[in-house]
């Protein structure tokens, strides 16, 4: 059973200075599930519904699509996209990672269904939180979200609403890696256009979840 859709293609992640650079087309990729190792991704819970498909490509021949059908609490077995051999960070030498990619909603999702797509340092907490969702179970009732962490909570901002399903989104998002607390800088782009500045989760870890703190 498929409930909500949503196609992902040419993810792109890069230190700023381009030392370390993955980039993913989908091209070269079989159609079918992408298995958990396959050209660095790492999917180690084979039940989720994930796909490289040749229908519908958003561009070129084909994307990668994602569903609902199975959901989890868990982030750790979640699909991870290939990962850099240079991290990002305030005690690294890059202090810049950015990432790009564009989603395209299909039809037929379901109210309060979505997909989100989240940074990693590669040892388990998130970074920042940006959600394409289905508010009202409509084709035209799609919304992007951030979640973002101000030291207190998390706070939505809403970038955009009523979304047709089949409308393409070119996101991207900037995060420059500052020393010190709460003073990250987390910039989303929709379109080409800034829509977004915020400071990421860096504090939620300090505050909530000290023992796996990336700082």
């Amino acid at each position: 059973m498929k409930k909500i859709l949503a196609l992902l293609s040419a993810a792109f992640l890069a230190s700023v200075s381009m030392a370390d650079t993955v980039s993913v087309d989908f091209e070269s990729y079989a159609d079918g599930a992408i298995a958990n190792g396959y050209d660095g991704w790492q999917i180690t819970n084979s039940g989720w519904d994930q796909q490289v498909v040749s229908s519908g490509a958003i561009s070129g021949n084909k994307s990668w699509r994602m569903s609902s059908a199975v959901t989890s609490g868990s982030f750790g077995d979640q699909p991870f996209s290939p990962a850099l051999t240079q991290k990002a960070g305030e005690n690294e030498t890059h202090k810049v990672f950015e990432a790009s990619w564009k989603w395209k909603p299909l039809a037929g999702g379901k109210n309060t269904e979505g997909i989100t797509v989240s940074i990693d340092d590669g040892t388990g907490p998130r970074g920042n939180w940006i959600r394409l969702e289905n508010l009202g179970g409509l084709d035209t009732s799609w919304r992007l979200s951030v979640f973002d962490y101000d030291g207190t909570g998390f706070v939505a901002t809403e970038l955009a609403n009523n979304i047709s399903a089949g409308t393409v989104l070119n996101l991207g998002f900037k995060m420059t890696f500052n020393a010190g607390l709460q003073n990250d800088v987390w910039e989303m782009y929709l379109n080409n256009t800034l829509v977004y500045t915020g400071v990421g989760w860096e504090d939620y870890f300090v505050d909530a979840q000290p023992s796996i703190s990336p700082v």
